[in-house]
């Protein structure tokens, strides 16, 4: 409403549905945008507009440009008012440019006047005095050259064309937060000086970062009005705002960067110097967003697979526990009594309590508590364990969707708990007439949370735990943790079918499509806290063909210092074969078991004994259709010491010219062994359809000796999420399939994808037939395939590249 710019991300109001404390949830790159000085004709004034276009019903325009409508009172346009006159009160330099400007139309109608914003300030608004309305901005009237305004913000006078607001110009916070910042003050730019300590004589950096600076912010302090964290849902919106930002800048800098680094393999560029190329820049391809950028698709991979590694070294945990802080914490209760304020006015407040108990009792119960016998912890578990109610009886539960809850509450009753055919366990709730009444709705055990007894007496906090003692339950638990990232990591796949995994795909773009960011997770990731831990660490051991080791170098470098630079002759899989020569005891151990008793060290590129602790390792996943790569890695989980590539490939002393002549002389190949350990192995980080997918590749690229074979050894990785999907088509969360029907659904879904490669199952005639309702007759599949479109994605795809295509438009006419 007094804001002088635009939000340019896409807010996400879907979960302020129903009773729910409200969030602001931004999805899609952020930035902000300032429009002309007047409205186009016939359009509505927005945002700085306000301040010029028809002040006489100026507060009427606010207010109709929220949507807000007046009480009989006229109380909300009195608060309105008070508003607007507390900004002209507080001397606010912005407000009284706009009023400049409003003052020259009026009186001198100048049809050609520009608003120069100047991204340069001649002394620091922000320890000196405040600015003045000169320091902020300038008029400009008649004809200008823009390039003598270098980063200033040209406003034009009327026009339908946005520009975009840096986040490092003064001006930034200001000029959207006037409530926040109501002096103008200036507040980040990146010439704020780095001082840890006045007595250092040299420093490793100059400057703060926008990071710091925000966290630096978003203190509560005695001396300080701390304004800020005292805005309520205005705090929100400026914590997702500010992460959003930060964030934005580094993927830009990673983006405008991607012709700084190339990658290509070792041997490459030594053909490239024989072939008398020296140009670094005609070599390799891009790099798009490395496993580093937190939340992207290969930081979720990685991070996703390293947890697996650690399951397949200690075996599954037995308890999957999630916890949630309690509000009503005497601390928390007494903090925001104290200043007037509930608990979703503070996403910020974090209170460490447990990381994880050290003994518990594995006892999971899912019903209300007996409330003379155990009062106290009835308290506890009908205030914090009970979900909804939702169903018939609160169809405005946030749970709710399309008349169904999310979760599938209430739960069916039974008598006893049992383990569901997917793993999961089916917890006890009996139907003892036990209910509480939670305001107008009433709940029995059906909406019991499971938990745990010690726990909630010992935290009282929700604390919702589960059994996970299962491969599958323990993998869609940590899809669970990862929920947020899944479609990132579908959408990072598609890309890479046609061989080269960034060949015309933008991982930034699926990154910022799929990110929902929230207040919570923003304050988090401002203040640095651990976003992951595992223990014990993972070491990721790359590994590569004789030569073709990838190797990362600037355009601008030549080929021949590349190839020369210790990184290029000395990656962690060379050098493990260097340690084997040096260390006897190497000799015994395979190069997964490697970091278990030694060390990497990353500058000094070299292995060295392990003094302490204890580390697992895990070899990056090549999928079978990788050539000699995938039978190498076959082979380096075997063989224990080798000194070189020879040694690798030699069987009972016999030296093999290629990896997968010795994995058949080792026994692997009988019976598609290695294809049997792929899915297998692939079932750690894949789903169902992942795995159909492969197999159907198996199976076209005729790599199977006996499918029907290799089938029956993993029907169970294939047929995952076949019970889970009928539940959904037939809207039924306690359907149970049977071994048979599971078997014939897999194999219709494995149907489907032959008839999508122009093959049957009559192309493989030891393959049995699936029922022949289950896959419909569709005549010609490449019809059906192009007419089977998502129609919710292309309207999202279109939206999205119309905006971008504004966006560039509005771009290059403001140049």
């Amino acid at each position: 409403m007094f804001a002088f710019t635009s939000i340019g991300g896409k807010i996400d109001t879907s979960p302020n549905r129903g009773n729910a404390p409200p969030m602001f949830i931004l999805n899609g790159e952020n930035y902000h945008q300032i429009g002309s000085l007047l409205p186009p004709p016939g359009q509505p004034p927005k945002f700085a507009q306000l301040y010029i276009y028809d002040t006489d019903n100026e507060i009427a325009n606010r207010m109709a440009a929220v949507g807000m409508k007046d009480d009989v009172l006229a109380i909300k346009s009195s608060i309105v008012k008070d508003i607007r006159e507390a900004l002209d009160g507080c001397d606010n330099p912005y407000v009284r440019t706009y009023t400049t400007v409003r003052n020259t139309l009026h009186l001198h109608e100048t049809p050609n006047i520009k608003l120069r914003i100047l991204g340069k300030r001649g002394r620091d608004g922000r320890r000196y005095n405040l600015p003045t309305a000169s320091e902020v901005a300038a008029l400009i009237v008649g004809d200008f050259d823009a390039a003598d305004f270098e980063r200033d913000v040209i406003v034009e006078l009327q026009s339908g064309l946005l520009q975009r607001i840096s986040t490092f110009q003064p001006s930034y916070w200001p000029l959207h937060y006037p409530l926040l910042f109501p002096k103008g003050e200036d507040v980040y730019s990146r010439d704020i000086e780095f001082k840890d300590n006045e007595r250092k004589s040299t420093r490793k950096r100059q400057f703060i970062t926008q990071l710091e600076w925000v966290g630096y912010r978003i203190q509560q302090r005695e001396l300080d009005g701390s304004t800020i964290v005292f805005s309520r849902r205005l705090f929100h919106q400026f914590l997702v705002d500010s992460f959003s930002t930060i964030e934005s800048d580094r993927l830009r800098y990673m983006r405008n960067h991607q012709k700084d680094l190339r990658s290509d393999m070792y041997k490459g560029l030594t053909e490239a110097i024989l072939k008398g190329e020296d140009d670094a820049a005609n070599a390799g391809k891009r790099v798009v967003l490395p496993a580093s950028s937190v939340g992207g698709a290969r930081y979720t991979i990685q991070n996703y697979q390293d947890a697996m590694a650690i399951c397949s070294w200690t075996a599954y945990p037995d308890l999957f526990i999630t916890f949630t802080c309690n509000h009503k914490w005497p601390e928390v209760v007494d903090f925001l009594k104290s200043h007037r304020l509930r608990p979703a006015d503070r996403p910020d407040l974090s209170i460490y309590k447990i990381s994880h108990p050290d003994s518990i009792d594995k006892i999971i119960s899912a019903e209300i508590p007996d409330k003379d016998r155990d009062p106290e912890l009835f308290q506890i578990v009908s205030t914090l364990m009970i979900h909804g109610p939702c169903g018939d009886q609160n169809k405005k539960s946030p749970c709710m969707q399309k008349g169904k809850c999310v979760k599938y509450f209430p739960k069916k009753f039974v008598s006893n708990t049992v383990i569901d055919s997917d793993g999961y366990p089916v917890c006890r709730r009996r139907d003892n007439g036990v209910s509480i009444q939670k305001g107008e709705h009433f709940a029995d055990n059906g909406f019991v949370v499971p938990y745990n007894r010690h726990l909630l007496l010992k935290y009282n906090a929700h604390i919702n735990v589960e059994w996970c003692n299962q491969s599958r339950s323990i993998k869609y638990l940590f899809k669970y943790v990862n929920k947020g990232h899944d479609r990132v990591t579908a959408g990072f796949y598609q890309g890479g079918r046609d061989g080269d995994d960034t060949n015309g795909v933008d991982e930034i773009k699926t990154y910022y499509d799929c990110r929902y960011l929230s207040a919570c997770e923003a304050v988090w990731r401002i203040f640095v806290f651990y976003v992951n831990y595992r223990e014990p660490s993972v070491e990721r051991l790359s590994f590569h063909l004789e030569n073709e080791q990838s190797v990362i170098f600037p355009d601008e470098a030549s080929i021949e210092e590349i190839v020369a630079k210790p990184y290029a002759k000395y990656t962690k899989f060379l050098v493990w074969m260097d340690a084997n020569k040096k260390y006897p005891e190497a000799r015994d151990l395979t190069y997964g078991e490697f970091p278990g008793k030694f060390v990497w060290n990353k500058q000094k590129r070299a292995w060295t004994p392990r003094k302490q602790g204890f580390s697992i390792g895990r070899l990056h996943f090549v999928p079978p259709g990788s050539g000699q790569k995938f039978y190498l890695r076959l082979l380096l989980n075997y063989v224990k010491g080798p000194r070189s590539f020879d040694e690798i490939k030699t069987v009972d002393n016999v030296r093999y010219d290629r990896f997968k002549e010795a994995c058949f002389a080792s026994g692997m190949m009988d019976g598609d062994k290695e294809f049997i350990h792929a899915i297998k192995e692939a079932s750690h980080g894949g789903g169902g359809a992942f795995l159909r997918i492969l197999f159907v590749a198996l199976l076209v690229s005729g790599q199977l000796h006996r499918p029907n074979s290799v089938r029956n050894s993993t029907w169970e990785e294939l047929s995952d999420n076949i019970q889970h999907k009928q539940r959904q088509i037939l809207q039924r969360p306690d359907l149970v399939l049977s071994v048979e029907q599971l078997k014939s659904y897999t194999l219709a879904e494995v149907g489907k994808l032959l008839e999508s490669n122009g093959k049957s199952f009559d192309n493989y005639p030891d393959m049995p037939r699936p029922d022949a309702g289950l896959i419909p007759n569709r005549g010609n599949r490449l019809i059906y395939d192009e007419l089977s479109y998502d129609k919710q994605l292309l309207a999202k795809e279109h939206h999205s590249g119309v905006e971008l295509a504004n966006l560039t438009l509005y771009s290059e006419l403001s140049v």
